[in-house]
């Protein structure tokens, strides 16, 4: 995430604002578009959310998918 974008699976994705909350140790940054005529086809062809849960895990999503991220092991 820099400023208004995030680089992800070789796409990077515009945006116009973002939430974080912090809620029973896990983090996550919700990511928006201020243009209603804009939203419907930002939460189906962006990523929306992106979550580190307690134990250290990354997921990111939309409307349509979730995908975990893993590092490898050494």
């Amino acid at each position: 995430m820099n400023g208004g974008t995030i680089s992800c699976l070789g796409s990077v994705l515009n945006y116009d604002h973002k939430v974080l909350i912090e809620k029973d140790g896990a983090l996550t940054v919700g990511l928006g578009v201020d243009d209603d005529s804009r939203i419907d086809d930002f939460h189906r062809e962006n990523i929306t959310g992106l979550v580190i849960t307690p134990d250290g895990r990354f997921v990111v999503y939309n409307v349509r998918f979730g995908l975990e991220f893993v590092r490898p092991t050494p």
